[in-house]
């Protein structure tokens, strides 16, 4: 399994009448809402999933306290 790993992953959720229901999107970037991984938008696992990074190393750095404009390279 994932023992000693670091997962990269959206916001949990749950299914409730056919619709999903997240855990706490509001808590992205603003505190830590995990047991060690780490949570990104629903929008940017669906651009990590279709990038497919499988072997790809990931460096995880301190945040700086600021966002720059997207790398458009990738």
């Amino acid at each position: 399994g994932a023992r000693g790993s670091i997962l990269i992953h959206s916001v949990p959720y749950t299914w409730e009448n056919d619709l999903k229901i997240y855990d706490r999107p509001d808590a992205l970037g603003v505190e830590p809402a995990s047991h060690g991984c780490v949570r990104i938008s629903t929008e940017d696992a669906q651009w990590l999933k279709g990038w497919d990074p499988v072997g790809v190393p990931i460096d995880i750095t301190p945040w700086s306290g600021e966002i720059g404009p997207p790398d458009e390279s990738l």
